[in-house]
């Protein structure tokens, strides 16, 4: 991914969305829908997130993965030791990035709204998607987060896989997922 940091979060966002997830379809009447795994709003708040915990000092770039039902993503950065949890992470508690500096820059480009907002907006885009809340699992290695498909999703995949019987649902290598870095 090239460019500054703030046009890769929208490219990276592109990128997985159009090259790495499949959108399965159904019809409410004549309507057609897209369903993708894990909504979009989401994955956006959880990439801003990873950028401005980030170690840079390390050098390793975030890294994504993803499955046919599941999307990780990891980064080498920090988040305050009494943030060590799911629940205490999606509970309200103060701001603190690991980079304030990057963190004023994306507030200031209109990316972060409000310091402390962005588990509130992952919530609300997960909850309006019917879907799971990201797990986050906090160690001294990094943060790996785990966005798992939404349940609407997982029915529709299962019905194609039912009316493909065998065929493969996506391009990917022996593993079945597909891996990059970005940052």
């Amino acid at each position: 991914m090239h460019g500054s940091l703030i046009e890769q979060i929208d490219k990276t966002v592109d990128l997985v969305y159009t090259k790495y997830l499949k959108a399965l379809i159904y019809y409410e009447g004549i309507q057609r829908i897209e369903q993708f795994m894990f909504p979009q709003e989401a994955f956006r708040e959880i990439l801003l997130n990873a950028v401005v915990h980030k170690d840079y000092s390390a050098c390793n770039p975030i890294q994504i993965s993803v499955y046919e039902d599941k999307i990780y993503i990891w980064n080498d950065g920090e988040m305050p030791s009494e943030l060590n949890s799911t629940e205490k992470l999606f509970a309200k508690h103060s701001s603190k990035p690991y980079n304030p500096k990057l963190a004023n820059v994306f507030f200031k480009s209109g990316m972060i709204e409000a310091w402390g907002r962005g588990f509130d907006k992952i919530r609300e885009a997960c909850e309006k998607y019917d879907g799971c809340l990201p797990e986050y699992n906090i160690s001294a290695s990094g943060i790996m987060v785990l966005c798992k498909a939404c349940d609407k999703y997982l029915e529709l995949l299962n019905n194609d896989k039912n009316l493909h019987l065998g065929q493969s649902v996506r391009d990917h290598d022996q593993d079945g997922h597909d891996d990059f870095g970005f940052l």
